[in-house]
């Protein structure tokens, strides 16, 4: 079968919920993308991932995501496709991380992001799975 927001695993150890500033916007107005990854339980955490979905026809802007790394917003971070990786060495008891990604618009159309998740690095098979409304970019 095929699914667009696979289910969460019951014994994952964070949360992760995402969300778009607005629904609309025009080419070249930026998009306000926010994550929040949320260490669940009351024991830290050793390297988690956080893997967001942006919507095609928008962008991350690479100055932003270095800068975020140089603030420790993140550990590392990589780009692949249309998802960005957040990497984090650790996470302390109950610790909630907070993501803001300014996204340009920057082709017109009605897009969907890909399903993110977020997980711990050596339990790959325990995500926690969300998804994003589309967005519509006009010209």
């Amino acid at each position: 079968y095929n699914t667009e927001l696979p289910p969460t695993h019951p014994d994952c150890v964070v949360d992760l919920s995402t969300k778009l500033s607005t629904k609309k916007a025009s080419m070249g107005e930026t998009v306000r993308l926010t994550a929040v990854l949320k260490n669940k339980t009351q024991e830290g955490q050793p390297m988690t991932m956080a893997i967001i979905g942006l919507p095609a026809g928008t962008s991350a802007q690479p100055w932003q995501l270095k800068e975020m790394q140089e603030k420790g917003v993140f550990d590392f971070y990589e780009v692949s496709g249309n998802n960005v990786a957040c990497y984090y060495r650790q996470m302390k008891p109950g610790e909630t991380r907070e993501i803001n990604f300014d996204l340009k618009a920057e082709v017109p159309g009605k897009f969907e992001a890909p399903a993110s998740s977020a997980y711990l690095y050596y339990t790959a098979e325990q995500k926690v799975w969300t998804a994003l409304p589309a967005v519509a970019i006009n010209e």
